[in-house]
């Protein structure tokens, strides 16, 4: 399956012009899937337009390039500003109980009507690094599978080629119609990729995903982000692992009033949906009754990609590629390449993203890793027509 590509120039409002349009034959039954996954958490429509709101206030203060592009997004998929912010801000309405905030019951106001499921689905996914003496060129191979719930259908992500007039440009490769990615470079050299920590340390804040866009649009290295990360409200709930041109490299783990910082080690550097520094681990995930396997998923898929990483002299794309399609423990919720529908859950591996420095490229693979395709976009900053 061929992955969409939205090119876009000029402000960040334009650019988000132009993620609604490419959106707006498929705006219905994305926004649907996104109020079943609300519904099934057993909350309403006004707590969930109520904490959206909080969100978009959020990025009007501290974000106004991303809440100008969520404008854009509205009116590009046609779109009330109401639906488009429940559709960007979902998976955290969903995880995040802040009735107190808002004053409105989650299960109150207009009920949906249907019994709550007890769970939703989950985001999880497992990224890696690998640069200096470890890769066979000396720079920076930075990959990422992401998994997602399959109820927003086939080839959920897009990349997006942001010619931006207002900080720099970049490509990333996120969700449909979202204001934010989950993976992307830019014309500095800066790579950030995030993965989901379902933290009870979470709060309001920048989203996440829409966080890692702001980086892309405002940092040129990693220390650039470090000083952002540690200064902006953070809604918490991710681990970033991010390195620059000049082989800088962390994992920031993520929580909304705390954070810690890892670094590679042998050249290598692995995350999935947890933590691993001790002042930042009492704040990890606990297991979940309805999906006990999630919690050991997390370590199985970080322990493999670790271990196929640590076996590979020298690290190569090729390299990434196969540990994307890993079937270890599975396939199933436990391995790298997720098949979540092994353990009854409705969600795996949708798409795979690997950065190849020394070539300035970046590769994308549209649905299960085991069985896509990998499409390649070369990264020319001297023009758009280039990527």
């Amino acid at each position: 399956m061929r992955v969409l590509v939205v090119q876009s120039r000029g402000s960040p409002f334009d650019q988000g012009v132009a993620i609604g349009q490419s959106i707006r034959a498929e705006r219905d039954a994305l926004l649907d899937a996104a109020w079943t996954t609300i519904r099934e958490a057993g909350l309403c429509r006004a707590y969930a337009v109520r904490c959206a709101e909080a969100l978009s206030d959020v990025l009007t203060a501290h974000a106004p390039e991303a809440h100008a592009e969520l404008l854009g997004i509205a009116e590009g998929a046609g779109w009330p500003l109401a639906d488009a912010m429940v559709y960007n801000h979902w998976n955290y309405i969903t995880q995040t109980p802040l009735a107190p905030t808002f004053g409105v019951p989650p299960s109150g106001g207009v009920a949906f009507g249907v019994p709550p499921l007890g769970g939703v689905p989950h985001t999880d996914c497992t990224a890696r690094l690998a640069l200096g003496s470890a890769t066979d060129t000396g720079k920076p191979i930075l990959a990422k599978n992401k998994d997602y719930p399959y109820r927003f259908g086939a080839g959920q992500h897009y990349v997006h080629l942001a010619d931006s007039s207002e900080g720099h440009r970049f490509v990333s490769y996120g969700v449909k119609g979202w204001v934010g990615c989950d993976n992307g470079v830019n014309d500095a050299g800066l790579c950030v990729v995030l993965t989901w920590v379902g933290t009870p340390d979470r709060g309001i804040g920048v989203q996440s995903h829409i966080l890692l866009k702001v980086l892309l649009r405002r940092c040129a290295t990693v220390a650039d982000a470090l000083a952002l990360l540690q200064g902006i409200p953070r809604t918490g709930l991710c681990n970033y692992l991010l390195v620059d041109a000049a082989g800088d490299a962390v994992v920031f783990e993520n929580a909304h009033s705390a954070f810690a910082i890892r670094r590679p080690e042998n050249g290598r550097l692995c995350c999935t949906n947890h933590f691993l520094s001790p002042g930042i681990i009492p704040r990890t995930p606990e297991p979940e009754p309805r999906w006990p396997w999630r919690h050991a998923s997390s370590r199985a898929r970080l322990s493999r990609a670790s271990e196929m990483l640590a076996a590979a002299n020298p690290v190569t794309v090729e390299t990434m590629k196969a540990i994307s399609r890993d079937h270890a423990n599975g396939p199933s919720a436990l391995s790298v390449c997720a098949h979540g529908e092994r353990q009854g859950d409705s969600a795996g591996s949708v798409g795979a993203f690997i950065y190849d420095a020394a070539n300035a490229r970046v590769h994308v693979a549209s649905g299960h890793p085991c069985e896509a395709e990998y499409e390649g976009f070369g990264l020319s900053w001297s023009g758009q027509s280039g990527l």
